[in-house]
């Protein structure tokens, strides 16, 4: 009995979507083509998400997913690298978004434009996390993984923390 692929839609509450049709998704395993479908626009929605908020939800959704149907080694090849390639993009976007906001915490930034900030990025600290947890799926040694703590790095909010600490 083939399901449609719409069955994992994407949404905030993904990890109860992913979990509750887990019986389901091992049932239409066997029909890659649902599974293609699924995969495919979950994919594309983290290649093109802006929202951080959103996009930690995607990559947890994904990593989700990837375990219930028997983790990375299940994707083929085109789709590894599309989402490789999907969350280098992310990456990108994170660090000029970063670099962006720290140049504009130094030159302009009042105390209350500095918390919204912090607030943006600590959401962007979230989707960076989830990123990584997807990432050690499929390798603990990915290559991105330096990425993704170099993109955290760049955050203006950090440099506030270190003096922190030594203060």
């Amino acid at each position: 009995m083939p399901m449609p692929y719409r069955l994992l839609s994407v949404t905030n509450d993904h990890r109860f979507q992913a979990h509750s049709h887990a019986p389901q998704l091992r049932k239409i395993e066997q029909h890659s083509d649902e599974l293609d479908g699924c995969r495919h626009q979950l994919i594309t929605c983290v290649s093109t998400e802006h929202d951080s908020s959103f996009l930690a939800s995607l990559y947890m959704c994904f990593t989700d997913s990837l375990r219930v149907v028997g983790g990375p080694s299940v994707l083929s090849q085109d789709y590894q690298s599309g989402v490789i390639e999907a969350t280098k993009r992310q990456l990108q976007l994170l660090a000029d978004r970063r670099k962006g906001r720290t140049n504009r915490a130094a030159s302009e930034a009042g105390e209350n434009d500095k918390e919204e900030l912090a607030l943006l990025e600590e959401i962007e600290d979230f989707a960076l996390e989830d990123m990584g947890k997807m990432l050690l799926a499929f390798d603990e040694n990915h290559p991105l993984l330096v990425a993704v703590s170099s993109v955290k790095d760049l955050g203006f909010n950090s440099w506030d923390s270190d003096e922190d600490d030594r203060g």
